[in-house]
């Protein structure tokens, strides 16, 4: 019907997966007609590019489909664009999916890296709910940028405190000296191009062309009386010599090209020092032994300059006495809290110690007691041993007569059949086959 979205329509159809996969990538590079000109090849190649990241970017977990789309410079072989390239990415995910941070920071540089010339933060990603995902990735890289900046700018002013703290403390003595450094980094990158033409003076310049031109004429021409008495015949022709003529012409013209002056100019001082500032407070007390007038005071200033490199007007410095009484009390307190420490630690080896000794204790009686009940065991082992061996002797005694005769009998078989088994053998045949 005529109120139906196309495109809605489509784009619900590729993502069931009815209209399959139509993305080409740089497969139509080898499909270029003959008479394809340079802009037909540049949107080819782009066309190409484009289909190329749309199938690695739909490969994310996620990921359904994709579409990229770049804006790139126009380039030709007289004139090239300076606009800076930007892209777009249109990603379709699979429901209940949502990409994180990182997958879509890996997406940004997967295309600011296919791209020439392409910046991270000029890549955008949108999801199928209309939402920009690529927000929370440049607002990431700008808190990171700013949170490098103030790191560095952390890290000089603490190197620069330390420098001055550490040369005035070996003559102040340690803790009669704090030092504030306030450091400015300069963040600029300036680029700057300027085109100057100037007239062509007399003799100067890049000559384009030149083209010199001479002529010469020598000769003699003739001779005679002038006017018209000339003209008459007479009867006799006065004697007049002929003359002779030269003639020479010469032209030069030099075309020049316009002087043209070319300036590229970048400067970068990212990072760099722009200024600095220190204040230095010394404690007066501590240097009582001192004279605190200017010359002191200049000395000190022009010894920092020095040492940090900067003008002796950025340096204050200051005499007073410190305030001690916070740090005695801070002192005590931390004294106090040492000793409690001491204290608890103490108390809690006595307690550990209490516990080894009578786990020793009851180790060592446990051992007495186990031993103890071992010899008990022995002992009364060894009467029950005795009490049966006297009840055995007792036994063997009362064996009657007939009895001692049967056991020597059986006792002369054994020996008999240890000494002569197939004798034995013999006889119980015998008594069998009876």
């Amino acid at each position: 019907p005529d109120t139906a979205n196309v495109y809605e329509v489509r784009m619900k159809l590729a993502a069931g997966g009815v209209l399959g996969t139509s993305t080409r990538g740089f497969e139509i590079l080898d499909q270029q007609s003959f008479g394809a000109t340079a802009f037909d090849k540049q949107v080819n190649f782009q066309r190409a590019l484009q289909g190329e990241l749309e199938r690695s970017i739909s490969t994310i977990d996620g990921v359904r489909f994709a579409r990229v789309f770049l804006t790139l410079p126009k380039f030709t072989y007289y004139t090239r664009d300076n606009t800076k390239p930007s892209a777009s990415v249109l990603v379709y995910l699979e429901p209940g999916t949502k990409l994180d941070t990182r997958q879509v920071k890996g997406i940004m540089e997967l295309v600011a890296g296919a791209v020439e010339g392409l910046d991270v933060s000029s890549v955008k990603v949108i999801d199928n709910h209309s939402r920009v995902l690529s927000d929370s990735v440049v607002l990431d890289l700008q808190s990171m940028e700013a949170t490098n900046k103030f790191e560095l700018k952390r890290q000089v002013q603490q190197y620069y405190t330390n420098l001055i703290t550490q040369k005035l403390e070996q003559i102040f003595g340690p803790g009669n000296v704090v030092v504030m450094s306030e450091i400015e980094l300069d963040w600029q990158k300036i680029e700057k191009e300027s085109k100057k033409y100037e007239p062509v003076s007399k003799n100067e310049g890049i000559v384009i062309s030149k083209e010199e031109e001479k002529e010469t004429s020598q000769g003699a021409f003739p001779g005679g009386e002038i006017g018209t008495a000339g003209n008459i015949p007479p009867t006799t022709y006065p004697s007049v010599e002929a003359g002779s003529e030269s003639f020479q012409r010469s032209r030069s013209v030099v075309n020049y090209n316009v002087n043209e002056m070319y300036e590229r100019i970048v400067s970068d001082r990212y990072g760099e020092i722009a200024s600095k500032s220190f204040t230095v407070v010394v404690d007066a007390s501590a240097i009582e032994f001192m004279s605190t007038d200017s010359a002191l005071e200049e000395e000190l200033k022009k010894a920092i300059s020095l040492a940090t490199n900067s003008p002796s007007t950025s340096i204050a410095l200051v005499f007073m006495p410190f305030n001690r009484r916070v740090a005695a009390e801070i002192e005590a307190e931390m004294k106090k809290a040492q000793q409690a420490e001491a204290h608890r630690r103490l108390i809690l080896g006595y307690a550990l110690l209490v516990v080894v000794v009578v786990l020793a204790i009851f180790v060592i009686a446990y051992q007495m007691r186990r031993a103890r009940a071992r010899k008990l065991v022995e002992e009364r082992k060894r009467q029950l041993e005795r009490e049966l061996r006297e009840r055995f002797e007792e036994e063997v005694r009362e064996i009657a007569p007939e009895e001692e005769e049967f056991a020597q009998f059986v006792k002369e078989l054994k020996d008999l059949s240890d000494r002569d088994p197939e004798s034995v053998a013999d006889i119980i045949r015998m008594w069998l086959s009876e």
